[in-house]
């Protein structure tokens, strides 16, 4: 089929340049098939690459660069060596993002508007052709296009778990109609076509795509020659040391206090909590860890040994002796935390998300403070004796935690709190004034029948 097209467009070309040579005037505009945008010897044509750099939602913009490179395929339907090595080289373009590009990301979201829980930021190279190419001839040209698999991390997660970068294997043919000046003076492009035969997974494509900077019209704004990466970054380690250095690498902390002169600091209040991997570019059979720290005298936190079998979870030791909790991905771990204890998630990446609820316990009032990617905290009061639940959320870089306090009902244990105190003198009272009511009215029939 290349061949062919090569073949057809040789046509075009030679039949351009009899026209140029016969008439001895500027080239004009060619009516070109449909896919080529044609241009006259006056203009200069734009084409860019457009990065999307692709991300699980709350992922920071990371310092990053990309660079794609053009091959040198063909000549006037010839791929024979000799030839293809007379043909220019085209120099690589390259895509940057920096922390500036955060203002211009985008979440993904689905039909019914709704939040994926992946973003993206998109941007474009310099033209390509900004640059001088000399052309030995006219005729047609065959270019590939594709992203350089040379990236370097940006390394701006903390700790020993590698950042993951899944590169685009897209791979396009540019087709370049280059015709001869009026003038004589050398070689301009008279037209050009771009067709993807690669997708971003390596697929096989076929069809022609925009090139022009913003794309079509209607388009998202951006050329639709087009590279798609994945980037998950993760601030987490594998075996943190205690107490300070796990701090800094807890991803998720779930505590838990109590309060109240009859308060229990012993009793083991349960936790259900799930984790699910971030929605792109992480494995489903991934595990996460995560430790049970106690409080110490002088505030700090120690890793402790767990007393309890984590129903839907593995209990484990890392390579420092210390027990955790292995979670898989979407199932429901039964955990059991005391007043100032920590459940600390050491390794979860940027866009894991979570869900969390403590069962409710007799006589105490449950609430929670929610801090998300260092954006709160957003308080939630439960009802006495019930369940609390944290919908889900998505981690960010920054802090995220849910601090559970359960209040001690320090009233009488027969239903009635405190909470329900001002209606229950309410209806005291109104109970009161209409037994006064029926007092007076019955002594005023007594009077009337004397």
């Amino acid at each position: 089929m290349m061949k062919q097209i090569s073949k057809k467009f040789k046509k075009v070309t030679s039949a351009a340049l009899a026209m140029a040579l016969g008439i001895g005037m500027a080239l004009p505009t060619l009516a070109l098939p449909d896919g080529w945008y044609a241009k006259d010897e006056t203009d200069v044509v734009e084409i860019v690459v457009t990065k999307n750099l692709m991300m699980p939602i709350n992922t920071h913009v990371p310092t990053i660069n990309f660079d794609f490179d053009f091959t040198a395929l063909e000549v006037e339907g010839s791929r024979e060596a000799a030839d293809v090595a007379k043909m220019p080289s085209i120099d690589s373009v390259s895509v940057s993002f920096t922390s500036a590009d955060q203002k211009d990301v985008k979440i993904v979201q689905d039909a019914q508007n709704n939040d994926t829980g992946v973003q993206y930021v998109m941007k474009e190279s310099e033209n390509i052709f900004g640059q001088t190419i000399n052309w030995p001839h006219a005729g047609l040209y065959m270019y590939s296009a594709v992203e350089n698999q040379t990236v370097a991390l940006p390394g701006e997660g903390k700790g020993d778990i590698d950042e993951i970068l899944i590169l685009s294997e897209a791979e396009y043919r540019m087709e370049i109609l280059v015709a001869e000046k009026s003038d004589k003076t050398g070689y301009y492009i008279a037209g050009i076509a771009i067709r993807i035969i690669k997708g971003d997974e390596g697929e096989a494509a076929n069809g022609k795509v925009d090139g022009r900077p913003g794309g079509p019209d209607g388009d998202d704004g951006f050329s639709e020659f087009r590279f798609r990466n994945i980037y998950v970054k993760n601030n987490g380690k594998t075996d943190p040391e205690e107490p300070e250095v796990i701090d800094e690498f807890t991803m998720l902390d779930i505590n838990k206090t109590v309060k109240g002169e009859l308060a229990s600091t012993d009793k083991l209040f349960d936790f259900l909590v799930t984790v699910h991997k971030a929605e792109i570019g992480v494995k489903d059979t991934l595990k996460y860890r995560a430790y049970v720290l106690n409080k110490l005298e002088n505030g700090d936190y120690a890793i402790a040994d767990i007393g309890f079998t984590p129903e839907g979870g593995t209990l484990k030791q890392d390579g420092k002796n210390n027990d955790y909790i292995e979670f898989s991905t979407g199932s429901e771990v039964k955990v059991k935390l005391t007043h100032n204890q920590r459940l600390a998630f050491t390794d979860l990446p940027v866009g894991t998300s979570f869900t969390v609820t403590e069962k409710g316990a007799l006589n105490y009032l449950p609430s929670y403070n929610l801090t998300i990617d260092g954006e709160g905290p957003v308080n939630n009061k439960g009802e006495y004796n019930t369940d609390l639940t944290v919908p889900q959320k998505y981690i960010g870089e920054d802090e995220n935690s849910v601090a559970f306090l359960n209040a001690y009902n320090e009233g009488p244990t027969t239903g009635i709190t405190v909470d329900n105190m001002p209606y229950i003198v309410m209806i005291a009272l109104a109970m009161f004034a209409l037994a006064g009511f029926t007092a007076v009215k019955y002594r005023r029939g007594l009077k009337f029948q004397a």
